[in-house]
């Protein structure tokens, strides 16, 4: 899940999809599913990162992880009224959330990818 965030998005897929056919009822996990998202919203691809956070949170809707990038991702792919829905379930799930918070986190080493989080949580209602 690391790969994506650390600027190694094409072998993060890669490395998931070589695992899907060593395992395929695999692909149906939590760990996948956030794999997945976050590389593609490392690369760019805030579209998939939607998609495979809308799996994640159909397949653990209270686990507070998968719901930054995709926050983010429902920003950035002009979805506000979504990314604001996301947003207020961090904030009921985390009271205290921020942007600092994000900024902060060792996972998200590329610049990038830290001020794509930023920019699309701050657009979905997350606090400075």
């Amino acid at each position: 899940m690391v790969l994506g965030f650390k600027g190694q998005t094409q072998a993060s897929l890669e490395q998931l999809d070589f695992i899907a056919k060593l395992n395929p009822s695999d692909t149906n996990s939590l760990m996948d599913s956030l794999a997945r998202a976050n590389a593609h919203f490392a690369a760019g691809d805030f579209m998939a990162a939607c998609q495979h956070s809308e799996e994640a949170r159909e397949l653990h809707p209270d686990w507070i992880g998968l719901y930054w990038v995709y926050a983010a991702a429902t920003a950035l792919s002009d979805r506000p009224d979504l990314a604001q829905e996301l947003a207020r379930t961090i904030t009921s799930m985390m009271p205290k959330a921020n942007l600092a918070m994000i900024r902060r986190a060792p996972l998200f080493s590329q610049s990038h990818v830290v001020e794509n989080l930023v920019v699309g949580l701050k657009s979905a209602g997350i606090r400075d």
